[in-house]
């Protein structure tokens, strides 16, 4: 018989096999369609195809190997928009309190630099020691603030024995104008004395630390003034320190420029009066001689009215007024009191009628102009 072989791989196939055993080939239903050979070289000539296919049961075609399994594909998502983030505000930083103010207590190298104090010594000369110990005694507390006897009792002459000019000169201008308005609003007497104490009051309690601030100051400066050392402690003895004859000068000026400013405002305004005496030296309510000479013979003081008649006409009918020294009056309309100030007249009548005030113009020292409201005219002395 026969052997036939795979013209695949070569290997030998079973009779009748449909495919090669080794490689699975299929077997042509021909014999190998020529690829088959003789075992040997003598073996017969091969049977012609019509022999072996009559011989031979038909084979039939394997079935063709299923295809591997593939999903259907999934349906398309349907489309969503990227969600838009949510908005978060940018973070805040956290709040710092803004730090204190450096002269508000004195720094802590106060006490713990020596070179430091040396230099604050130079810039405060005389009484160094009780200030040095004031200022940390306001560091230790934590507060700006301690008192200074000196500060109250001298105020604005200590600030400029201190060489604190600004402060001086402030002090100064406020408690001329409390004095002026004195003058001019006596019944204010009271609140104006309270204030004018506030004012040496708080001198008093911030004068330390006033002082504190002015030499930090210097000191800063110092540094650039004078780079070198004994250049700057040269430099703050110079700025600093005290200043006695300048004190002293200041508080001669201020007391003249006041003498000054009150005489002419009494030669402007004839003041005959404050606090209830004249300057005349009667009383308001004395006599109506004085042995004093007057101060102007302009001006019009009580002494001038007091125990006289007065009217336009003496030796006719008319309007007449008489100022008894009492402080009352008889005229033709009616009778009262009368009060007279720096010029001012003012006529209270006793018997319901309004009151009148006149502004009185000396003429002489028998004659007087007045004025009130819009009328004027002229009252001569009467004898009586």
């Amino acid at each position: 018989m026969r052997q036939i072989f795979c013209t695949a791989c070569g290997s030998a196939l079973a009779p009748g096999a449909a495919f090669c055993g080794s490689c699975g080939t299929a077997v042509d239903a021909g014999g190998g369609a020529g690829a088959a050979a003789d075992a040997s070289a003598s073996a017969p000539a091969p049977a012609p195809a019509t022999e072996v296919a009559a011989s031979a049961p038909e084979i039939p075609a394997p079935p063709p190997a299923p295809e591997a399994y593939a999903p259907p594909p999934a349906p398309p998502e349907a489309y969503s928009p990227t969600p838009a983030p949510a908005y978060a505000p940018p973070p805040q930083p956290a709040y710092a309190a803004p730090p204190a103010a450096a002269a508000s207590a004195p720094p802590a190298r106060l006490a713990a630099d020596p070179a430091h104090e040396q230099l604050v010594r130079a810039y405060v000369g005389p009484n160094a020691d009780h200030y040095l110990a004031k200022w940390r005694q306001i560091a230790a507390a934590g507060k700006p603030n301690s008192w200074n006897w000196a500060a109250f009792l001298l105020n604005a002459f200590w600030l400029a024995y201190r060489k604190m000019w600004q402060p001086a000169l402030g002090t100064i201008g406020a408690i001329f104008a409390l004095q002026l308005l004195g003058l001019f609003a006596p019944s204010l007497g009271l609140l104006i004395s309270g204030l004018e104490l506030g004012i040496c009051a708080w001198i008093g309690w911030r004068g330390n630390a006033l002082y504190l601030n002015q030499a930090e100051r210097a000191l800063a400066q110092s540094a650039t003034a004078a780079p070198d050392p004994n250049g700057r402690i040269a430099w703050l003895q110079a700025q600093g320190g005290v200043d006695m004859p300048k004190a002293v000068g200041l508080a001669i000026a201020v007391a003249l420029l006041w003498v000054l400013l009150i005489f002419v405002i009494a030669q402007q305004m004839g003041l005959g009066r404050r606090y209830g005496s004249s300057y005349y030296g009667s009383s308001s309510y004395g006599s109506s001689t004085s042995s004093a000479a007057p101060l102007s013979e302009d001006w019009i003081t009580d002494e001038y009215l007091e125990g006289s008649q007065w009217a336009p006409n003496c030796y006719g009918a008319g309007a007449y007024i008489r100022f008894n020294p009492n402080k009352t009056f008889t005229s033709s309309v009616g009778s009262g009191s009368w009060t007279q100030f720096g010029g001012v007249l003012t006529l209270s009548y006793s018997g319901g009628q309004p009151s009148e005030t006149m502004t009185l113009h000396k003429q002489g020292p028998n004659q007087f102009t007045f004025t009130e409201a819009n009328r004027t005219g002229t009252f001569n002395r009467c004898p009586t």
